[in-house]
């Protein structure tokens, strides 16, 4: 139902290395406490099961939409390669979008779009 996406990424040492570990920088979006650290990852997904008509969805197959957030452009390209090499051996990146810098706090911004495909335990 869920991916493990945070599970994944923050028991890996180079994330751990550029998002900290206790606490991670990697939250849900909306959750992102004011003042936050940066730089910082807020992700988001969107679940869809794999239905069959003979029984019940064992596979769940989740879009999950990261946004990187930093104080430089190199913070958030080196905090999503770590990322990137995080999950791979799990799910597929599907693009990455450097937004340039967000116009009220000057702070850069960075998209990645990864599908996961998750069999339910």
């Amino acid at each position: 139902m869920f991916p493990p996406f945070f599970q994944v990424v923050s028991a890996d040492i180079a994330v751990q290395a550029l998002l900290g570990s206790t606490p991670c920088r990697v939250v849900p979006f909306g959750e992102v406490p004011a003042k936050m650290q940066k730089p910082y990852v807020a992700y988001s997904f969107t679940t869809s099961p794999e239905n069959t008509l003979s029984c019940a969805p064992d596979i769940d197959s989740h879009a999950i939409r990261v946004e990187f957030v930093g104080d430089s452009g190199s913070s958030v390209v080196d905090a999503a390669r770590a990322i990137q090499v995080a999950v791979e051996p799990f799910a597929h990146v599907l693009s990455y979008s450097l937004l340039g810098r967000a116009p009220s706090t000057r702070d850069y911004l960075l998209v990645m779009e990864i599908d996961w495909v998750h069999k339910r335990d």
